[in-house]
């Protein structure tokens, strides 16, 4: 193990999907640095989601693959190959079983390749990717909370928006899949419940157009809040969870960015078919679970209870 230790590997991590499952590989690239303390951390990664690998402790360089744009298709295949700096790489560890991605690593040439496979619904999925490590070594893993680095500063494109000494609630309801929302009308009173009650100001955090129409029936049915759809980068929304008082979020990227920036959470699912792999652990992150009894005066109660 030690002759191991001590020459430098190149490790290159795959996951090409989307935010949230970008984030949970963290405790795996962790715990490579811990095992590898010479090693290179290479995170291959969707175009949208650069980001959300490049604040990653422990990720030594991110590489794009670009699958919309100019590596879309073979003739795209085999340019990610041509380009790719790290040829013959010693180890590839692909989060999720992905064809694509595993006949890159045959055609880099690498000399190990641990591939994910079909998913356990009942094991978190940061523990399962974190067990791909198992294909490569007999040392003990360490599951650990993800760490993404922010300080809480507020951006300098939304210093016109933000202001120091303001208390703020970040609130993130949408995804991309409809019923995993929160229902508007519980949203519109959740925010109200938190204005009349508090001194904290209403962040809404959101990108796309279901985000944006969201916010705008918000804004219809008289709320009072922040609009922050489409404003920031991942970079930037991280910084914002980091200096917010408390994060209430439904089961999609944000929720996770939350706890990797160690923001108190409140985490509201709606499907409990999602629990097993996408629930925060409370062992490693300050939050609290919402899987029944998902009213706003049960939300805001609990997120006051959290901020303390």
């Amino acid at each position: 193990m030690k002759n191991m230790q001590d020459k430098e590997k190149i490790f290159l991590i795959f996951n090409t999907s989307c935010f949230g499952d970008v984030l949970i590989c963290n405790s795996l690239c962790q715990n490579i640095k811990r095992l590898y303390p010479n090693s290179k951390t290479v995170f291959i990664v969707n175009k949208p989601f650069y980001e959300a690998a490049k604040g990653q402790d422990c990720v030594d360089e991110v590489i794009i693959y670009d699958k919309k744009g100019e590596h879309k298709g073979i003739k795209g295949f085999f340019k990610f190959i041509k380009d790719f700096k790290y040829k013959h790489p010693d180890i590839s560890i692909i989060a999720y079983k992905n064809t694509r991605n595993f006949w890159t690593s045959v055609f880099l040439g690498s000399k190990k390749i641990s591939n994910g496979k079909k998913f356990d619904l009942n094991t978190p999925s940061q523990t399962q990717v974190l067990n791909l490590l198992n294909k490569i070594t007999k040392e003990k893993l360490v599951d650990c909370p993800i760490k993404f680095k922010a300080e809480g500063k507020i951006p300098n494109s939304l210093d016109n928006m933000l202001f120091e000494g303001e208390k703020y609630i970040s609130l993130c309801t949408t995804t991309k899949n409809p019923p995993k929302d929160m229902p508007l009308k519980d949203a519109v009173r959740l925010i109200d419940l938190i204005n009349k009650n508090t001194k904290y100001k209403v962040v809404f955090t959101g990108a796309g157009a279901v985000s944006k129409e969201y916010a705008e029936n918000l804004k219809k049915q008289g709320a009072d809040f922040i609009d922050l759809t489409d404003k920031t980068s991942i970079l930037e929304l991280a910084e914002i969870l980091k200096l917010s008082k408390c994060l209430i979020s439904v089961d999609t990227g944000t929720m996770h960015l939350g706890y990797a920036v160690s923001v108190p959470l409140i985490a509201v699912f709606y499907e409990d078919i999602t629990l097993g792999r996408w629930a925060p652990n409370p062992k490693f992150y300050n939050s609290i679970l919402i899987k029944e009894n998902q009213t706003p005066e049960n939300i805001f109660q609990n997120a006051m209870k959290i901020i303390g």
